[in-house]
């Protein structure tokens, strides 16, 4: 009963995140100025019709990992949530190639939702302390690496990948989040290499690293 009702809730998660993701999107790269009305946001560059198929996709993956693997609902949610956050960020990365602070806040926010969760559910200091221990490691290591990587690069790596990467670590832990980069890492490679060799892309130019951050997350939920 409880994987079904997950499964329920997890499908209209991801329908109800659409709206708001396309708004957050429309109000942050037209300048924070809010729309006149819906239609506005819908139709900016017809962006509504991708950004629909990928929400609706998290949620078929949620689900389809809720079935398999017997999530439990606050995994599940928390796990989607994440993903959803991701998808909005990495459709604006695209776009402005900024990521925005207030949907990594948002992603911080979640954190501590689903933190407070589960240190009520545990109700014991030593477990609360090894969740705090996990997630310290994971945020540490997450932002650490990036952080290393951006004053290597010199300006090829934003300040908000590296804020971006340290939420990740709080909920993947330290040996989520290595996963996590190392995927990206491995996918933005190979895009890079065939974009390289197709001529659509120069060695000084930057990608965005979100939707790679997305995709590689979405793997490391299918198979952690």
């Amino acid at each position: 009963m409880e994987i079904m009702l997950t499964c329920i809730v997890s499908g209209l998660f991801a329908l109800l995140s659409v709206i708001p993701g396309l708004y957050y999107r429309y109000y942050y790269i037209n300048d924070k100025k809010k729309p006149q009305h819906l239609q506005q946001v819908l139709m900016a560059k017809r962006i509504w019709i991708p950004m629909t198929i990928c929400h609706i996709c998290i949620g078929a993956v949620i689900i389809g990992l809720t079935i398999y693997y017997r999530l439990s609902w606050d995994t599940a949610l928390r796990e989607q949530a994440v993903l959803h956050f991701l998808a909005v960020i990495a459709s604006i990365d695209l776009s402005v190639k900024k990521i925005p602070n207030g949907l990594v806040a948002g992603l911080l926010s979640v954190w501590i939702l689903f933190f407070a969760v589960d240190a009520i559910r545990a109700f014991d200091f030593s477990e609360i302390g090894a969740l705090l221990l996990r997630s310290g490691l994971g945020l540490l290591t997450g932002g650490g690496i990036l952080l290393i990587c951006m004053l290597i690069s010199r300006g090829g790596l934003g300040a908000g990948d590296v804020k971006l990467f340290a939420v990740l670590g709080l909920f993947y832990g330290m040996i989520g989040v290595l996963n996590v980069l190392f995927y990206t890492c491995l996918f933005t490679a190979v895009v890079c290499i065939v974009l390289l060799v197709a001529r659509k892309l120069r060695f000084k130019d930057t990608v965005p690293m979100s939707p790679f951050i997305l995709a590689a997350a979405v793997l490391y939920d299918i198979f952690s």
